[in-house]
């Protein structure tokens, strides 16, 4: 991004009121240090000095809440649950996994090393492939989002999740409960991208 194309993006912003007031008076300070020196000095100093610290912490972070937010003013909300949604008991994340593997392929008891995994994995992809083209038809083909399509294909990607779980000898709670302590512990106070940027060595 050169300097002229940031001045342009600060000037949508602020018509359009989507960064706060930190984030607003940073550009604001900035474009009015840089517009102090002759013209064929800005983008060089822009480059140098600010351009990539300024595209990551402000720039991207705000151009991806624009994108949320417009996806979110398309997408129809409700309180209410669905019928389906009313029709069944709440069950645990290891029930769910149990009646899960019921439906796992037979195949899959060949004794090649690691073909459960592989089929779990293949299949999180695969899934979340589809979910994200639904996606893709909402953003560039004018597609209504369709809630209850989505929810099936969440399910599909959980299926695969159980069946990776299980394949490595994990119950889905345990999985869970490692994720939630991992973040915790990376996370103590909540996201940070300087946590985020500087992790411990056997943080993975």
């Amino acid at each position: 991004m050169t300097f002229k194309e940031f001045t342009a993006w600060c000037n949508e912003q602020a018509c359009d009121g989507w960064w706060g007031m930190v984030e607003a008076m940073v550009c604001i300070d900035l474009m009015a240090e840089i517009r102090k020196l002759s013209f064929w000095k800005r983008e060089k100093f822009w480059r140098e000095l600010y351009e990539k610290r300024i595209l990551d912490e402000i720039v991207e972070p705000i151009n991806q809440k624009i994108i949320i937010d417009q996806l979110a003013a398309r997408i129809p909300h409700t309180d209410q649950a669905t019928t389906h949604e009313k029709e069944h008991s709440t069950m645990t994340i290891n029930e769910y996994q149990a009646l899960a593997l019921r439906t796992e392929s037979r195949i899959t008891t060949d004794p090649v090393p690691y073909i459960r995994v592989l089929e779990g994995l293949m299949g999180l992809n695969g899934e979340a492939g589809e979910a994200i083209d639904l996606m893709k038809k909402v953003l560039f083909q004018g597609h209504e989002f369709d809630r209850e399509h989505m929810a099936k294909e969440l399910g599909d990607i959980a299926w695969y999740l159980a069946v990776s779980a299980d394949a490595i000898g994990y119950d889905l709670e345990s999985i869970l409960q490692m994720n939630v302590d991992k973040l915790r512990t990376r996370y103590p106070d909540g996201f940070s991208t300087e946590q985020s940027l500087h992790r411990s060595a056997n943080d993975i």
